[in-house]
C-alpha cells in the first residue's frame, strides 16, 4: 500500500517532486538518470513515476533532455521544501538537534506534518527572531 503525504501525493512523489526542484533551480532540466541516481532507483521506476506525474500536470519530459516542473509542479515542489526548511529550523533552533541529524528527520516528517503545524512552527519560529 502507498502511503499518502499530506500533500495528496506518494512519499516518493513528493521526494521526486523536491527532488527536481532542487536539480531545475538554476533553470536547467533534471536528466533521467540523475534522478534515477539520487533517488537510488532505476530509469524504468523514473520513467514510470514522470509518466504519473506528467498526467497530473506536475511535471513535463523533454525527450532526450530532461524534466522539468510545471507551474503547478513547482508550486506543490516549493510547498515541501518549505515545509522540510521549517522542520529543520525547528528542530535545530528549538530541539537543539544537530544540522545534520534534523536534515534527515526533517525528511522523515515533512511527508506527514499538515497545513496547522506548519503554520504554527512558522509563526513560532518568525515570533524567535522578533523577540
Amino acid at each position: 500500500m502507498v502511503h499518502k503525504a499530506v500533500s495528496g501525493f506518494s512519499q516518493g512523489q513528493e521526494e521526486f517532486l523536491e527532488l527536481v526542484y532542487r536539480l531545475t533551480a538554476s533553470g536547467g532540466v533534471a536528466r533521467t538518470s540523475v534522478l534515477a541516481d539520487e533517488l537510488k532507483s532505476t530509469l524504468g521506476t523514473v520513467t514510470n513515476l514522470v509518466e504519473r506525474l506528467e498526467k497530473k500536470g506536475l511535471v513535463s519530459h523533454q525527450p532526450y533532455r530532461g524534466v522539468i516542473l510545471t507551474n503547478k509542479g513547482r508550486l506543490v515542489a516549493s510547498k515541501i521544501v518549505e515545509r522540510h526548511r521549517l522542520l529543520e529550523r525547528f528542530l535545530t533552533d528549538f530541539l537543539k538537534i544537530p544540522s545534520e541529524r534534523a536534515h534527515k528527520y526533517a525528511c522523515r516528517m515533512e511527508h506527514s506534518v499538515d497545513k496547522e503545524v506548519v503554520g504554527a512552527i512558522a509563526n513560532l519560529l518568525s515570533n524567535q527572531r522578533l523577540g
